[in-house]
């Protein structure tokens, strides 16, 4: 067999995919007979005595020339037919696979995007079970509010009037007072406190002798009738949405200068000093005193001293509470000032070191 030149390939300049029999234009289960009559026409056409002025023409002479000695022996022929068999395979494969691949990616894609929805899907149920409890807890506090209205209006105001039998209890203690700070960011999911709010909301602790809100909202302060209550008061959160700070005022943060207690027992002669806060009340206090003590005069088992002592244990309760507020607002205004301060305080200039400059 002759063969091509240095480097044409394994089959002598034919390239890889064409085929030899296809080349030749026999069947792939041709016969010698028939594969040399091919041959014989091929050459005839493409012979270069013929094809003079066609550089092609030897080019594919020699090609058809090399097919046909491939094909008429047949240990060469088996060996071209397994190859061509093996390249069928791998196209075969590689098709498949393709097809695999293609429907693989296709289903993870398709994986993705159900992931994808699910997880908006989730998302999209805890907002709403968020809002449903954001709703719910409103609603708990609106109502525990409307039933503070309720009861403050359906309870009777009656005037107590001081029997023979009536025992003037010890004064109640000093009380708590709590600090409350929160955001005052307003966003469309954000609960800001009122109020109304505050006081429905810290109102079940225990009782409320004074609320101080600042005027820009974010803080207030809260003072109970007991130490106890503001202990129980310091655990709330409030909403989920802005939850509170609490910080539990101890008595000498609350309170400067600790005052005494309103006396027992006073003397008539004693004057008892009342606030601008307590004259109005202390005033309609002493009327009513006076006129119920000058309406029972006559009655048994009732003294003007009796009346007379009340009337002072009243008033002097009343300045004790006044009082307590001036020191709980002092506090409030001195807390505001104090986190003015610290917003507007300006950053210190560095000095240039002195041992630097000596050295220079």
């Amino acid at each position: 067999m002759s063969g091509g030149p240095p480097g044409a390939g394994l089959l002598g300049g034919i390239p890889d995919d064409v085929s030899l029999y296809v080349l030749l234009g026999v069947p792939v289960d041709a016969s010698p007979q028939q594969i040399n009559t091919a041959y014989k026409e091929k050459a005839k056409i493409h012979h270069p005595d013929k094809n003079k002025g066609n550089p092609r023409a030897a080019e594919i002479f020699m090609q058809i020339k090399k097919a046909k000695e491939i094909l008429l022996d047949q240990a060469a022929r088996q060996a071209y037919d397994a190859l061509i068999a093996a390249k069928s395979a791998r196209q075969q494969r590689t098709v498949f696979a393709d097809e695999s691949r293609k429907r693989m990616a296709d289903s993870l894609l398709e994986r993705e995007r159900a992931a994808k929805r699910s997880r908006n899907e989730e998302e999209q149920a805890r907002k709403r079970l968020e809002a449903e409890i954001m709703r719910l807890k409103r609603e708990g506090y609106e109502r525990m509010l409307q039933k503070k209205k309720q009861q403050a209006a359906e309870q009777p105001t009656a005037n107590i009037i001081p029997t023979a039998s009536t025992t003037v209890k010890s004064p109640p203690d000093q009380g708590g007072t709590i600090k409350v700070r929160w955001s005052t960011k307003a966003s469309p999911t954000t609960h800001l406190y009122t109020r109304e709010h505050l006081q429905a909301l810290f109102s079940q602790y225990g009782t409320i002798d004074a609320l101080l809100m600042a005027a820009k909202g974010g803080s207030a302060v809260v003072s109970f009738a007991k130490l106890e209550s503001a202990k129980l008061a310091s655990s709330e959160s409030g909403f989920e949405d802005n939850r509170l700070k609490i910080i539990l005022v101890q008595k000498s943060e609350s309170l400067p200068s600790k005052p005494a207690p309103p006396p027992s027992h006073v003397p008539a002669d004693t004057p008892v000093p009342a606030t601008s806060s307590t004259t109005t009340s202390a005033s309609t206090s002493t009327s009513s005193t006076t006129s119920s003590t000058s309406a029972s005069e006559g009655e048994p088992g009732i003294s003007l001293q009796s009346h007379l002592t009340y009337e002072r244990q009243v008033l002097g309760r009343l300045a004790a509470a006044a009082e307590r507020q001036k020191r709980e607002k002092a506090l409030l205004q001195a807390q505001q000032a104090q986190e003015h301060d610290s917003t507007n305080k300006p950053t210190p200039n560095v000095a240039p070191s002195t041992e630097s400059n000596n050295d220079h």
